[in-house]
Formats: C-alpha cells, sequence, structure tokens
C-alpha cells in the first residue's frame, strides 16, 4: 500500500508541471536553465539542513522524499519548458515518474503503468486545452 502512495505523489507532483509551465511560458524568462539551477541548490541547501538540525516531530525519510520528488519535478518542469509537442511532454513526464520510482524501489505493476500513462496523456490535452 505504501507503493502506491509513492506512485500517487509522485505522479500528482510530475502531472502538476504540465499545468506549471505553460503558465509560466506566458511570462517570459521565468523558467530558465539558472533558475532551475538554484531550485535544485535551494533542495540541496534543505537536505544538508535536515540533517543536520535535530528537528522534532520530522520524518527525515520523508522529509528527503519529498524535496527528491520536487527536486525531480524542477528538472521536470525546466525540461517541458523546452518540449515542443505532446509527445515530448509525454515522454518526459512518463521519464521523471519512472525515475523517482526506482530510485525509491518501486515497481508499478502493468496496471499501474497503464494508469500512470492515462493519467499522464489526459493530463496533457486538459493541459493544452486550458491554455489556448
Amino acid at each position: 500500500m505504501n507503493d502506491l502512495y509513492i506512485i500517487l505523489i509522485v505522479l500528482a507532483a510530475a502531472v502538476a508541471g504540465l499545468f506549471v509551465v505553460p503558465a509560466l511560458k506566458k511570462k517570459r524568462n521565468i523558467i530558465n536553465k539558472e533558475t532551475m539551477e538554484q531550485v535544485s541548490d535551494t533542495f540541496d541547501f534543505v537536505r544538508l539542513v535536515l540533517d543536520v538540525v535535530n528537528v522534532k516531530g520530522i520524518d527525515k525519510n520523508k522529509a528527503n522524499f519529498a524535496l527528491d520528488v520536487a527536486d525531480e519535478v524542477a528538472t521536470h518542469v525546466g525540461k517541458l519548458y523546452e518540449a515542443s509537442d505532446k509527445v515530448d511532454k509525454l515522454k518526459l513526464t512518463l521519464e521523471v515518474t519512472d525515475t523517482v520510482l526506482k530510485k525509491y524501489g518501486v515497481e508499478p505493476s502493468v496496471q499501474e503503468k497503464e494508469l500512470i500513462r492515462i493519467i499522464v496523456e489526459q493530463s496533457i490535452e486538459y493541459a493544452e486545452k486550458m491554455n489556448k
């Protein structure tokens, strides 16, 4: 059951990028290589703080998982900004989802993989319609 939660979190974060990128494209130069590197550096800094500071009530494994997913999604958003068509967006989103799941040792079933693909495809379609 924990694997299902991980799959849902990773998928939700990756799909969110499909809606963020078009909105940011409307405002020029919000996303570029430098800003994505700054976001990644920020996540690295927060990870370091979590390792050094003993904060009561925070599960460091869960916090690091959330930071890892956010970091992957930030990288994903940077790549999506350059994607020109639906095929590129689908490929990139499925790649980031697969990368994070593998990193955490989660192997979705065939049905879960198909569901992930369908959700991503429909999200791309919906995002395209919203931004016309």
